[in-house]
Order: C-alpha cells, then sequence, then structure tokens
C-alpha cells in the first residue's frame, strides 16, 4: 500500500499524465510512540536524527523498545496529524527513513477503484474510503529496497506505486491512468514491500500509501490509524 487539485497534485486531472509501462530513469513523526504530545517533530531525513527540534513536521522518528528493537506503540495517544507538502503528498521519504505518524488528517483521494484500476499486486480487499497517508520515495536503483508498515492500533496496509509525476511536476494518478507497478501488502497490522534493484541501476520515483481497508468510527468521528513505516535500502 498505496495509498487532486490543480493546485497541487492534481489527481483529478483525469490523462493528463499516462505512464508507459515504467518511469524512464530519474535525474539525479511525532515523537509519540512513548505516548508523548506529539511535540519536536522532524523531518523524515537518515540525516536529519539529531536535529528533531528544529522542524515542525509531525513525521518523526520512531521511537523503539528497548528489549525488542521494534516501536514502541501506545495506541491509548495518537500522534499529532503532520502537515503536508501539498494536497495530494505528506512528505519526501529517503533510505534509512523510520517514522511514526497517523491517517488522520490525510487525504482521501485512493480508494478500491484505484488499486483495482492499477492492477495492485496483491490485490487488495476492502473499500478503502477512510484517510490516507502518501508519501514521496526516490528508489536508488542500484540496491533493493524493504518498506516496513506495522500498524498495531488499527488495520492499516502499505503499497507502492511507480510514478515519476509527482517528483516532476507535482502530478498524482487516479484510477483513470495507468500504472506500471504497483505493490501491496494487505496484511492489515505488520506488512512489508520488497522493490528490487534495476539491473542498470536506474532510479525510479514512487509513491507510499499507507492505507486502511475501512474506516474506524468513533461516534460520528472518523478516528485515524497510528502506524510506523520505514525504508531499508540494502
Amino acid at each position: 500500500m498505496l495509498f487532486l487539485l490543480a493546485s497541487g497534485c492534481a489527481i483529478f486531472q483525469e490523462g493528463d499524465k499516462v505512464g508507459d509501462g515504467g518511469p524512464e530513469p530519474m535525474d539525479d513523526g511525532d515523537d509519540w510512540a512513548d505516548g508523548g504530545d506529539g511535540t519536536g517533530a522532524t523531518e523524515s531525513d537518515a540525516d536529519a536524527d539529531s536535529d528533531a527540534d528544529s522542524d515542525t513536521d509531525a513525521d518523526t522518528d520512531a521511537d523503539t523498545d528497548a528489549d525488542t528493537g521494534e516501536p514502541a506503540f501506545d495506541c491509548t495517544a495518537e500522534p499529532s496529524a503532520p502537515s503536508m507538502i501539498d494536497e495530494c503528498v505528506t512528505s519526501e521519504l529517503r533510505c534509512g527513513d523510520s517514522i511514526v505518524s497517523t491517517t488522520r488528517g490525510g487525504t482521501h483521494l485512493v480508494n478500491d477503484a484505484n488499486y483495482v484500476a492499477w492492477f495492485c499486486e496483491s490485490l487488495p480487499k476492502g473499500e478503502y474510503a477512510s484517510a490516507e497517508r502518501i508519501y514521496s520515495f526516490i528508489h536508488p536503483g542500484d540496491r533493493d529496497v524493504t518498506i516496513d508498515l506495522q500498524a498495531p492500533c488499527e488495520e492499516a496496509d502499505v503499497f507502492a506505486i511507480q510514478w515519476r509525476y509527482w517528483d516532476e511536476d507535482g502530478v498524482c494518478p487516479t484510477d483513470g491512468t495507468i500504472i506500471g507497478v504497483c505493490e501491496a501488502d494487505d496484511s492489515r497490522a505488520d506488512g512489508s514491500i520488497l522493490l528490487p534493484e534495476d539491473p542498470q541501476n536506474r532510479e525510479y520515483a514512487y509513491l507510499i500509501v499507507v492505507d486502511s481497508p475501512d474506516p474506524h468510527i468513533d461516534g460520528s468521528e472518523e478516528v485515524g490509524t497510528p502506524f510506523a513505516l520505514s525504508i531499508d535500502c540494502n
């Protein structure tokens, strides 16, 4: 999993950009996991771990449990919703990033119609009508990339959609555009996607989507799904 307006990612401009079966090579969260209040957030940058207090983005490096090395989730304390780059993408992720965030405050641009139209593999089951988080990522090409999702509090899936147009001109795909590659893991809790290295070491742009198959409702209000997302470039 995963996972617009003309002023941002023009996801409603169907037919603007149509993939050709594979994009051309590219040129070259919250400190909530321990039950914090979502302050002191940082950009998701593998080299910016020490700058946790210098940025307002609520996606932050994930705190881990000392015994297991896994994110120390507190399902009673949802992280604050991060700001977004535009109407589509929350932030840009890089190799080595590990963030904790929530789908609350995310977009409602992707659902089961998109995943079916994009022939996501494996084809997920669910309406995916809840909010999602969409991230931009550039695959380095010269090594395998593993994307890991952890969502122990509510069900969530992860999608990796090969798409160069957001990085080039801020346009995101719709269910009317053709996607060459869409990988999905619909394990509902702990998902993992492997994006293999390119034989010619070419870089490729992806959108990574964290999405829930069903909305989580508390009364009349949709409740966000907290999650941890990490990117390992082997």
